[in-house]
């Protein structure tokens, strides 16, 4: 926003001064030992992450600048990690802010505030591992109390659309079932869909539901879905696990192996030690579609997870997809690696959600 300023006149102008004057939320960067190109990449996620800094957090400042419940997830758990405060007032203003959020269906709305009738039922999930991540860096308790009613209402919700122990997708126009922007995921904006089996839904209840355990334990609070857990474990793994390939697949009719999917099956425990080593080793050959940058922590967790020596291969794909970034002379990061030309012409050059890479690049 604000790249250029124009100015239009009916008689001449002999001389002007104009300019803006910048109205920034206060932060404290943390010192770092990075240098060279990695260096560079960090300064530029950092610059985008304090332009999306408004009222709230925005997506971008440019497009919707809206606070959107996992693209400030990314956001906060960044600046946990690039401030000297962890920015901890500013996250826990934006999650107390979203759970003010009101629907007839329980879950969180598409962003907040919000008078549009839509939702990103995987959003509401996100929203819940944000509370867990809040909590694990400050220490702050009693944000939890305060929110832990609609936590408990929000989990309901999802969990009702359970069938034989697993998930399905939400089918009215209203429910947008994205999982991110990539092929097989992005789902149907606006429209009626058919009732089906979710292997996304399901491992990101599975995620939610693992990241409110810990909150219930840590906050010394009653944790009642210890059964629904192991069943859905075991449900995902029984209804979208191919022996044959030794992969997840998002359908049992026509199998399609996507990366996101297969990585919280190694995150979450579905998959074996075993599993878990072969699916990073097809990750890394390109073997399974590749999420979008704002999901690609996920991926970089399971392979952390499987082995460490993938730190190397992490750094090193950051450093080419940010690296093009660079070259083009960008000051901030892009909402996806195809920058401008994302979404036929419309994509952010300046995207809140791809700072995540600070998580990494500071490993």
């Amino acid at each position: 926003a604000c790249r250029y300023i124009e100015i239009s006149t009916q008689t001449p102008i002999n001389e002007i001064k104009v300019g803006i004057i910048p109205q920034v939320y206060g932060t404290k960067k943390k010192p770092n030992c990075l240098d060279g190109i990695d260096k560079q990449i960090y300064d530029i996620c950092l610059n985008t992450l304090e332009l999306s800094m408004m009222e709230h957090y925005v997506d971008c400042p440019w497009r919707e600048q809206c606070l959107y419940a996992f693209d400030s997830r990314n956001q906060m758990l960044s600046g946990y990690l690039a401030y000297e405060d962890g920015n901890a007032e500013y996250a826990r203003s934006n999650l107390l802010l979203m759970s003010k959020d009101e629907r007839a269906d329980e879950l969180l709305s598409i962003c907040f505030p919000s008078g549009i009738d839509l939702t990103i039922p995987s959003f509401s999930l996100h929203y819940v591992t944000a509370l867990w991540e809040y909590l694990e860096k400050t220490g702050d308790k009693s944000l939890i109390y305060e929110v832990n009613d609609k936590v408990k209402r929000v989990l309901g919700a999802i969990l009702e659309n359970e069938k034989d122990g697993v998930l399905y997708s939400l089918t009215s126009p209203n429910h947008w079932n994205f999982y991110d922007w990539s092929t097989g995921l992005e789902g149907s904006l606006g429209k009626s869909t058919e009732a089906r089996e979710d292997l996304m839904i399901s491992l990101l209840s599975l995620y939610a539901l693992n990241s409110y355990k810990k909150i219930c334990k840590a906050c010394e609070l009653p944790f009642d879905y210890d059964s629904r857990v192991v069943k859905l474990k075991d449900k995902i793994r029984s209804t979208f696990f191919v022996s044959e390939t030794g992969l997840f697949t998002l359908s049992r009719e026509n199998h399609t192996y996507h990366s996101l999917a297969n990585s919280l099956a190694i995150s979450l425990g579905i998959a074996t030690r075993e599993e878990a080593i072969k699916i990073a080793e097809k990750i890394t050959q390109g073997k399974l579609i590749s999420p979008s940058l704002s999901m690609k922590a996920f991926e970089y967790d399971a392979l952390l997870s499987a082995d460490n020596a993938y730190l190397t291969y992490i750094k090193d794909e950051i450093r080419t997809v940010y690296g093009k970034m660079l070259e083009y002379g960008s000051t901030t990061v892009w909402e996806t690696k195809d920058g401008a030309d994302a979404f036929d012409g419309a994509g952010s050059l300046c995207h809140g959600w791809s700072a995540i890479a600070i998580k990494y690049l500071l490993m």
